[in-house]
C-alpha cells in the first residue's frame, strides 16, 4: 500500500497510517517543482525499490481524501505495476473503529 499525502506527509504518517503503508511523497517523483514531470521509468521504479514496492504485489494507493492518491494510481499503473485507488481513503479508514491505525514510522502494528 502507498500512503501519498501533501507536504507535511512524514509528519502525518507519523501520526497515524493503515497497516503495511509506505510513504511516498508525490513531489518526490517528479525531477523538480521547477520542472514537474516525472522522473524517468528508471528512476521511479527505483524509488519504489527502496520503498520496497516490488512488480508482482498489488499496490492500493490512498491519502486523506483520495485526491493525492490519485497521482500514485496513475504513476503505479504507468510503470506496469497492478494498482488500485482506496478513493474512500484515510478519512473513511478512521472512521471505522476497529480498522488498524499503525503510529510513528513502523509499516506494521507490533505484536504484543
Amino acid at each position: 500500500m502507498i500512503f501519498a499525502r501533501d507536504d507535511t506527509a512524514l509528519r502525518r504518517y507519523t501520526a497515524g497510517h493503515i497497516s503495511g503503508a509506505t510513504n511516498i511523497y508525490w513531489q518526490d517523483t517528479l525531477v523538480s517543482e521547477d520542472s514537474p514531470v516525472f522522473q524517468s521509468p528508471e528512476k521511479l521504479r527505483a524509488l519504489y525499490a527502496q520503498r520496497g514496492i516490488v512488480p508482482g504485489k498489488k499496490i492500493i494507493t490512498y491519502c486523506e481524501i483520495g485526491m493525492q492518491a490519485s497521482h500514485g494510481y496513475f504513476l503505479a499503473k504507468y510503470l506496469g505495476y497492478d494498482a488500485a485507488m482506496y478513493d474512500g481513503s484515510f478519512q473513511e479508514w478512521g472512521q471505522v473503529k476497529k480498522m488498524p491505525v499503525v503510529k510513528g514510522e513502523a509499516k506494521r502494528e507490533e505484536k504484543k
